[in-house]
């Protein structure tokens, strides 16, 4: 039986359900509009109804329990008064609409309760007398209740909902977010203590979590701890209230507010856990990026889930936040969070756009410019002023900063803060100590204070140490410790290791540094740490050892402040000397300071040491000269080891010293051979011809402008061609396995280079350098000490006999004079008497002898020798570069080595690779060496003979920079001086048997025993039939009987002004033997050169002699006769030869004048000669026409009889449009009385109607 408490609350279900019956549909509309979007929202509105509740009990409690199809909520309030139940039965009605103070109530219990119909379809309600439902399925099912017995067992003293979850409701959702509950919103709930969870899922454990809360008071803050399980969560609430709200409609009246901070906290220094820091409106809204918990009544969105930006009143509580904030850390500072609320400062906002950015921003700005940060000095200062510490990098074991004193103390962020707050601070403005602002504190410090740093502890010293080792890796860093002193030396000071040589103390057995090399040597103590003596090293601390003291010799001697005055000979001596005991071989660009024997001061690579003592060799005269100019070293040098042969090599392969004159300038060694490329065979004979600058890159104006005639090169020597005549003029074949070995320059390439020569043979050293010494045989420098080598004996060379030695002026004198083209003079004329045989005249010649010139038909012309049709005009000064024929000659040259590399293959072959390497195309590659000041020099003031025979018998050393294989893999650069340099040698004054020529346009004497005594430009070197004279071709010598060979002669001897008939005829019958396959050369040689010899008849009948060439063969000199049968010859050739071929050969007929042209009315001869391109004269070709313009226009001067002949050179000339027979127009005029002559006047009648119109 019901009591009356039961019968009342029955009446009043029933009543509601009553009332309910207005329109469903306006009801349904409004009740619709008020539900939230997120279904599981309600959860946090029954919790917001519960904390709103009534609780006479010690500890509110709240229980969540799902199971399959439902979910039951408990609470142990004072449960539901019938104004609470018609407050759930209505639409827009609240029991807590009517409450003014500062939020007591959370929200609106009537609209949060409906929210439970987002997942219900039913739902059970039990409190005190109260137990009825509602059904969302009936007629406004969610506002009328209906009285009902609840479904489950009830809890007395208990407020229970149950509710049937709603069909194809996912319940999945639900159980997340009971599983992902924020207890955190226990802080700000003013009533409920304890949450409980249970869920029951089908299959599985029952998962349940209680979480409680306690409050206590921590001086003036309030500190609530949650509780779940045996975890604990502190957090300090700090409270701050909003005064000067603005109006808002749904807080009408409100004078103020409160906005509550929540900061977890935990034991220092242990770190606080951060857990997701949600904002809440006393329910949790959404986390909004801050490190901090923040309550606040603010106004949300219809959805409960985000603040309503747009809202003055909630941007006055946002405002309020940086306030609150501000206000928390000046009372942390006074407290125990003063080094730890740093690790809440916000974020710097970022891209996306929060409602909280603006108080952000706010918070960091106030906080930049706020002492709130403590240094090490114990000050407050701004955050932009201090430097936060890396301990492990920068401090020593007990955490104290190297570089920690009274001067760095208060730009140091205090080492109380704890490591994890660190990265916060920088938010603020504080910034991290750098390795370089690290390195510039303490150099400061030792600076500053030298005595405090000095003493530290040696284990301090050790902990620093490790530091700049790790420092010393970069190179910015490292130079910066160097600058530092850090370095304790034996004798109590301190030096830095800049600039300095520094070395570890040594021991016993220790080398002594030599005199005049000034060191340091660091304190035993300090070196003994292992950590401080890798430090050391690392700063170029050097070991107490002969390699490390050789080195720091080399090091002061090429040091850019190094003075070498200031040193004795003695001094700079002993440093050559410790070097040589040592054993130890220098880096290849070692150059030392050497005494001379002046006792002036001069680089090993500048330096020579005396290298032969047979005074009337080529060698020792060359350095008789060479001592006068350059610098030699000081007797004292090879006083040290007299007896030791190996002592004064080991300073030429090691030191730059040089025994022979340097052939370059700078230095520079060949690159080793490429690993792909396989080895040379050796004893490969000496190769390639001389190079005439002709590159590719060339136009053909540079080629005419730079190219001579007497420059051509050789062609290439090999065993088969290269002829040798002896006494008798008998071919005498050569022996090249005489020949240096030429692999023994380029076989060491692939090591060190040999750097500088030992003349062979010449000296008290021969032993050692030709038969013992390796370093001088494969190209490696290495030291060579007296118990590594043996002596072995090797009988010198016999000297020969001096050639006279001719001056410098002398030679010019010479040269210029032949340059002038005046009376030429000869070698033995300027020369001391004696030195050859005056020049013996020879027979008269014979002018009638026939001229023997192969015409085109193939038959020898009978004229005589100085037939006009093929000689030529008066003799001129000699003449300069002849373009057109350079140009054909170096084409020749091109053809004639294609057809050779064509004929012969030999890929493998060294002579194949040496011709390869030394025609290889350079372009526009520059040069990085040339000839040296000291052949130069020795070429200039020595004699021609002395200089070649020391280039031939140190070839193995000069040619590595000439010829070889090893030219193949050069850069371009290299042998773009190779070749500059050949063309420098062979431009070389030097004499000859006809005066001073140039090297390159020399010949080799004896090659062609007619020719010799005469004056043809043989160059003077002995013993000339040695085969190792091949090396002259290299420099443009002609050294074989060739073409080239005899119009070298023929040029040499067209420049003197007397020469032999006979043997010129003898030189024209050799080339005329050599003419097939040398056409074009030998057609421009005599085209281009003045070596056609002529005979000329002046007025005063007197015969002379002189030279001209072809292109001037026809002259005002030359008979008419003759002109007419040249015609005669040439007209018969046009007759088989096609038209592209005649216009190609007679095109330099074009510009030559070579027609001769009567002016006068003189039968015989003709006034002068006209070319092609002149039009002013014509060719009169039938007797009336020639008397009537005969001295009156330039007519053809040749016989009249004689010009049919001239057809076909006229027709390709386009001469027939000159024939005055087929321009002039004929017209008779008759003289005196005219008479008619009937006889022929009726003849003719008779004869019209047979003649056709």
């Amino acid at each position: 039986m019901e009591t009356p408490a039961q019968c009342d609350a029955r009446n009043l279900i029933e009543r509601i359900s009553r009332e309910h019956t207005l329109n469903g549909a306006i009801v349904g509309t409004s009740l619709s509009s008020q539900l939230y979007a997120k279904s599981t929202h309600f959860l946090l509105e029954l919790i917001q109804n519960a904390d709103d509740n009534t609780y006479t009990c010690t500890s509110p409690i709240l229980s969540f329990s799902y199971k399959p199809g439902s979910l039951r909520i408990d609470c142990n309030e004072d449960g539901f008064t019938a104004e609470n139940v018609e407050a759930i039965c209505s639409i827009n009605r609240s029991t807590k609409s009517g409450k003014t103070s500062y939020g007591e109530y959370i929200g609106e219990k009537g609209i949060g309760f409906k929210s439970v119909f987002k997942i219900a379809d039913v739902v059970w309600i039990s409190s005190g007398e109260f137990t009825f439902k509602f059904d969302k399925a009936k007629c406004l099912g969610m506002v009328t209740p209906i009285w009902a017995d609840f479904p489950e067992m009830t809890r007395p003293g208990w407020t229970s909902m149950y509710l049937q979850l709603s069909k194809g409701y996912e319940e999945e959702t639900l159980i997340h977010e009971l599983l992902t509950f924020d207890t955190n919103l226990l802080i700000f709930l003013k009533k409920i203590e304890e949450i409980n969870i249970h869920v029951i899922r089908e299959g599985e454990q029952v998962w349940e979590r209680k979480t409680r809360k306690t409050r206590s008071l921590q001086g003036e803050d309030q500190l609530v701890v949650l509780h779940a399980g045996e975890s604990t969560f502190p957090y300090l609430i700090r409270t701050h209230v909003i005064k000067d709200l603005p109006n808002e409609r749904k807080r009408p009246n409100w004078p103020q507010t409160k906005v509550l901070l929540a900061f977890p906290t935990a034991e220092f220094p242990a770190q606080p856990r951060l857990s997701p820091q949600n904002v809440y409106a006393f329910l949790p809204i959404r986390n909004y990026g801050l490190k901090f918990l923040v309550q606040g009544d603010f106004l949300l969105t219809a959805s409960r889930e985000d603040i309503e930006s747009t809202l003055p009143w909630n941007a006055r509580i946002r405002d309020a936040l940086a306030e609150a904030f501000l206000l928390s850390i000046d009372h942390f500072n006074k407290g125990q969070m003063k080094y730890t609320w740093p690790y809440f400062l916000p974020s710097t906002p970022t891209a996306a756009c929060s409602f909280f950015d603006p108080a952000v921003k706010s918070i960091l700005t106030q906080l930049r410019e706020s002492r709130v940060l403590e240094s090490c000095a114990g000050t407050m200062v701004k955050a932009s002023s201090l430097k936060h510490v890396p301990l492990d990098l920068f401090a020593d074991r007990e955490g104290i900063p190297f570089t920690m004193n009274q001067h760095t103390a208060a730009s140091y962020l205090s080492l109380k803060y704890p490591e994890w707050v660190i990265e916060a601070t920088s938010s603020i403005g504080v910034t991290k100590l750098s390795p370089r602002e690290f390195l510039e504190d303490l150099n400061s410090a030792i600076a500053q204070d030298p005595t405090a740093f000095r003493t530290r502890s040696p284990t301090w010293h050790s902990q620093l140490g490790e530091t700049l080792i790790k420092l010393a890796t970069e190179p910015e860093l490292e130079s910066l410790i160097l600058d530092m002193c850090l370095i304790p030396l034996h004798d109590d000071n301190w030096a830095s290791a800049r600039g300095q040589s520094m070395f570890f103390s040594k021991d016993e057995n220790s080398l002594e540094i030599p005199s005049g090399i000034e060191v340091l040597i660091l304190d035993p103590t300090a070196e003994s740490d292992p950590v401080r003596r890798k430090l050391f090293t690392s700063l170029g601390v050097k070991a107490w050892e002969a390699s490390e003291i050789c080195s720091l010799v080399l090091k002061v001697h090429q040091s850019s402040n190094f003075d070498p005055t200031t040193l004795t000979r003695d001094q700079l001596i002993s440093h050559a000397v410790f070097l040589y005991k040592a054993s130890w071989q220098p880096p290849q660009a070692a150059d030392l300071w050497f005494a001379t024997m002046q006792d002036e001061r001069c680089l090993g690579g500048k330096l020579y040491i005396p290298w032969c003592n047979e005074t009337n060799s080529a060698a020792a005269k060359i350095f008789t000269q060479l001592q006068k100019q350059f610098a030699v070293i000081h007797n004292d040098y090879l006083k040290v080891f007299p007896l030791d042969p190996n002592w004064p090599i080991w300073l030429v392969n090691n030191l730059g010293l040089s025994m022979v004159p340097r052939l370059i300038t700078p230095h520079i060694d060949p690159q080793p051979q490429p690993t792909q490329i396989s080895d040379m065979h050796e004893n490969a004979i000496v190769d390639g011809g001389f190079d005439t600058n002709l590159s590719g890159n060339q136009n053909a104006t540079d080629v005419l402008d730079d190219f001579d005639f007497d420059s051509f090169s050789a062609e290439d020597v090999t065993e088969a061609d290269f002829n040798f005549f002896d006494s008798n003029g008998a071919d005498m074949p050569s022996s090249f396995n005489t020949l240096p070995a030429h692999t023994d320059h380029t076989a060491g390439v692939g090591m060190m280079q040999q750097r500088r020569a030992v003349p062979a043979g010449q000296s008290e050293y021969a032993d050692a350098i030709q038969t013992g010494h390796a370093a001088l045989q494969d190209g490696q420098r290495r030291p060579m000490m007296p118990e590594q080598k043996e002596k072995e004996q090797q009988t010198p060379s016999k000297g020969m006999v001096p050639p006279t030695l001719m001056t410098q002026a002398r030679i010019q004198q010479i040269w210029l004079a032949q340059k002038q083209g005046g009376q030429q003079a000869t070698f033995a004329q300027l020369t001391q008497p004696g030195t050859r045989k005056a020049h013996k005249p020879k027979e008269p010649v014979d002018i009638e002898r026939q001229c023997g010139v192969i015409l085109s038909n193939g038959v020898p012309c009978s004229r005589s020798l100085i037939c006009k049709s093929h000689s030529m005009g008066a003799k001129r000064a000699v003449r300069g570069r002849s373009a057109p024929y350079d140009v054909l000659l170096a084409a020749y040259q091109k053809k004639n080595q294609t057809k050779q590399q064509e004929a012969v293959h030999l890929p493998d072959s060294k002579e194949a690779s040496e011709k390869a390497a030394s025609s290889a195309p350079v372009g526009d590659a520059s040069t990085i060496f040339a000839l040296s000041e000291e052949f130069t020099f020795i070429f200039r003031e020595c004699h021609t003979s002395d200089v070649l025979q020391l280039l031939r018998d140190n070839w193995q050393h000069y040619s590595q920079w000439i010829d070889g294989a090893h030219m193949q893999w050069q850069a371009p650069e290299f042998r773009a001086s190779s070749s500059q340099l050949r063309s420098s040698l062979g431009a070389c004054l030097v004499q000859s048997a006809s005066g001073v020529w140039p090297l390159q346009e020399t010949v080799a004497p004896m090659l062609d025993p007619t020719l010799e005594g005469e004056l043809i430009p043989a160059v003077q070197i002995k013993d000339p039939l040695n085969p190792q004279w091949a090396l002259l071709s290299h420099f443009g010598v002609s050294t074989k009987v060739d073409i080239h060979y005899y119009l070298r002669c023929l040029v040499a001897i067209s420049r003197h002004s007397f020469s032999d008939v006979n043997n010129i005829t003898y030189i024209y019958e050799q080339i005329q033997t050599r003419y097939r396959g040398n056409e074009e050369l030998i057609r421009a040689a005599f085209h281009e050169k003045d070596i056609v010899l002529i005979q000329t008849r002046p007025q005063d009948f007197q015969t002379t002699l002189t030279w001209t060439n072809m292109r001037e063969c026809i002259s005002t000199a030359s008979k008419l006769d003759d002109i007419s049968r040249f015609f005669r010859n040439v007209n018969a050739v046009l007759k088989d030869v096609n038209p592209s071929q005649i216009a190609q050969l007679l095109t330099p007929l074009q510009s030559i004048p070579i027609f001769p042209i009567l002016d006068s009315s003189r039968e015989q001869g003709f006034d002068r000669l006209l070319g092609v391109g002149d039009t002013s004269w014509f060719i009169a070709d039938n007797p009336v026409i020639r008397t009537s313009f005969l001295g009156n226009l330039p007519l053809l001067a040749l016989p009249l009889e004689e010009v049919h002949e001239f057809d076909d050179l006229f027709r390709v000339l386009w001469l027939g449009r000159r024939r005055l027979s087929k321009i002039v127009s004929v017209q008779a005029h008759p003289n005196g009385l005219v008479t008619t002559d009937w006889d022929y006047t009726i003849s003719m009648r008779q004869k019209s109607p047979f003649i056709k119109a």
